[in-house]
């Protein structure tokens, strides 16, 4: 599944990743913890700067 994670600026970001990364973050999105990185396999990603999270099979 590709995830693609829309920004403050108007990018998107499209990381390939399963229903477990997606629920990660998610997770840390709601929770406000900080940092906000996060290494996936197609880079590493702030968070806060990332407004919504869609989902394409």
């Amino acid at each position: 599944m590709k995830l693609k994670l829309h920004t403050r600026g108007g990018n998107t970001i499209t990381v390939q990743g399963d229903r477990t990364l997606y629920d990660e973050l998610v997770e840390i999105l709601l929770s406000g913890r900080q940092p906000n990185w996060v290494k996936t396999p197609s880079g590493t990603i702030n968070l806060s700067e990332i407004i919504a999270i869609t989902k394409e099979k």
